[in-house]
């Protein structure tokens, strides 16, 4: 996952505790944490979910400028699939968006800036 956030998306890493197997990676202003569910703070939340199960049902990030053509090329790039495309409803308008499958099978949705309903 760290490949992930820190190779494709550009995240950088801000925190690295290696006694709870904790990393914090800066997206923007923004931190994300990634935590092994086999670490000292991922296994207070129990057992991992199943093959068939999730233990985040979605990550949704704004991204700026939104050139889709461009972010579908850098994708598909680094062998992201993009499996959902189109508009989603969001606080302040319809925005463009699409969904991806990142490693560990959690969806990925990425948005541009709102426009008007």
């Amino acid at each position: 996952m760290k490949a992930f956030y820190c190779g494709v998306l550009g995240c950088t890493v801000d925190r690295h505790n290696e006694e709870f197997g904790l990393f914090q990676v800066r997206a923007g202003a923004h931190l994300i944490d990634l935590i092994p569910i086999d670490g000292k703070l991922g296994s207070r939340g129990g057992p991992a979910p199943g093959d068939d199960g999730l233990n985040l049902d979605h990550f949704a990030i704004r991204i700026e400028p939104f050139n889709e053509p461009e972010l579908r090329a850098y994708l598909e790039h680094h062998n992201i699939e993009i499996v959902e495309a189109g508009r989603a409803m969001v606080l302040k308008g319809r925005v463009p968006a699409f969904t991806c499958s990142i490693p560990k099978g959690t969806p990925l949705n990425s948005k541009g800036r709102p426009t008007r309903p």
